[in-house]
């Protein structure tokens, strides 16, 4: 989503204020502890729109979300001298909430801070508050540090504006953290999305069903409007999907770096999944890869395994049970194979179980995020 604020204007400043107060009083009543009632003084809002911080998104209402832009925040972030711009006063009516505004507010505020040369984009919430410091998190900031204020403590959060964006396309939430320290490894940024429903429809219907792949270009636009250089997705039974798709920036599937790597390492390549709809899209992979490397009719044989029950500890938060499951899979399949593939994403957790075997014991997330962060080098 595209969004356009404007300055505000003088005849802005009760709306302003009254929004902030609506928001206050709607804290106050579910016990977030952000914005105490009162806090902000409409003087100061006044002060602070004859400045020209204040920009304001207006609907058929009214004002409908509000951001305030500084070049130097020294209250929070002290005498820092880094070129960066700052963030407060992000805010969404309620009528508004679920559209997506606070989001592309951010993204906007991220164009204006390249436009303007800085090299980092700056804002705070209070340490007490968690889910918005989640929600900042899954925009792409990082905490890196805390400010002491006597009565309460905030959490100081940045973003580096320079640096390229990968956008990951997930089907569960446990993936965001792996995915995000490894797009930290490659001094890159991480934006997500994460799309349950799309892995159940795609093991219902299949790849080929138009709504499975009208969400999952719906979900590949969201990450390109975010500012991803390069969409990753991470669902190994939605590579089929991801290939077809026509979009504005490089999406690459999580296995395809991992399939390729597996035909360099062996003619008999072992396959194990946990999901049905996985071991069949990551198989036709592999033998695609082996013809792209050596021609049609390569010979690579791939011997496919679908592990009963992991996935079902997987879904339910057993993640040890999950990986001994697929550790147990992939020993008894070792001697038959020169290399095994783990199918999805979620399997890395086994890795680290099958170090002592004599066959390589391959993963997609480290191969995958690589490869984004190459692509991403050639997109900038």
């Amino acid at each position: 989503m595209l969004v356009s604020p404007v300055p505000a204007r003088p005849t802005d400043v009760d709306d302003i204020h009254a929004l902030r107060r609506a928001l206050e009083d709607w804290m106050a009543d579910r016990g977030v502890d952000q914005w105490a009632r009162g806090s902000l003084p409409r003087e100061r809002v006044a002060t602070q729109v004859d400045a020209g911080e204040w920009w304001v998104l207006r609907d058929d209402e009214g004002v409908a979300a509000t951001i305030r832009l500084l070049w130097s925040d020294p209250d929070f972030w002290g005498d820092d001298p880094t070129p960066a711009v700052y963030v407060h006063g992000l805010m969404v009516a309620r009528r508004r909430s679920g559209d997506g505004l606070g989001s592309a507010l951010l993204d906007w505020a991220a164009a204006r801070g390249r436009d303007a040369g800085v090299g980092l984009f700056r804002l705070d919430c209070r340490t007490s508050n968690p889910a918005l410091r989640r929600y900042y998190e899954s925009q792409g900031f990082t905490a890196v540090g805390e400010r002491d204020f006597g009565t309460h403590r905030n959490t100081l959060l940045e973003r580096p504006l320079r640096r390229g964006t990968i956008g990951f396309l997930h089907t569960a939430d446990a993936h965001v953290p792996t995915f995000d320290a490894l797009t930290v490894q490659e001094g890159l940024v991480a934006v997500h999305v994460v799309e349950p429903r799309l892995l159940d429809d795609v093991g219902r219907v299949g790849p080929d069903d138009a709504d499975v792949r009208r969400g999952t270009q719906e979900a590949v636009d969201e990450l390109a409007r975010r500012g991803a250089d390069v969409v990753v997705c991470t669902c190994s039974s939605l590579g089929p999907v991801a290939d077809g798709l026509v979009t504005d920036v490089p999406v690459l599937r999580v296995d395809r770096p991992m399939a390729r790597a597996a035909v360099a390492s062996g003619r008999r390549v072992g396959v194990v999944a946990t999901v049905g709809s996985t071991l069949g899209p990551t198989c036709d992979l592999v033998r695609d890869e082996a013809e792209r490397s050596a021609g049609p009719g390569a010979a690579t044989t791939v011997v496919p395994v679908l592990v009963d029950g992991a996935w079902d500890a997987f879904r339910s938060g057993d993640v040890a049970r999950h990986a001994s499951l697929v550790a147990a899979a992939v020993r008894d399949l070792a001697a038959d194979v020169d290399v095994v593939v783990l199918a999805q994403a979620s399997m890395h957790a086994a890795r680290p179980l099958l170090d002592d075997l004599p066959v390589p014991v391959l993963t997609s997330p480290a191969t995958g995020v690589a490869a984004a962060a190459r692509l991403v080098d050639r997109a900038r």
